[in-house]
């Protein structure tokens, strides 16, 4: 298990994933459709936060993001 988690803490990693402009992009019209607006959102392993902060932006009342990886703390 410490090995799935140590290898999405890498920042390249995480950045590759955040510049994949179609996955990206994919993944915010899903939420957008998701949100209707007012809903609480949980985000299990958010690494960067970036499909937390999509959700947010998609009018979610309130996001958490969770991760027991050590890129969270690089993401705050």
């Amino acid at each position: 298990m410490d090995f799935y988690f140590e290898t999405y803490a890498e920042l390249g990693l995480q950045r590759l994933m955040v510049s994949d402009q179609p996955r990206t992009d994919a993944f915010a019209a899903a939420i957008k459709e998701a949100i209707k607006g007012g809903e609480t959102v949980i985000d299990v392993g958010t690494g960067s936060g970036l499909l937390a902060m999509l959700a947010a932006n998609a009018g979610a009342k309130k996001v958490y993001a969770l991760d027991q990886s050590t890129v969270a703390a690089a993401a705050r």
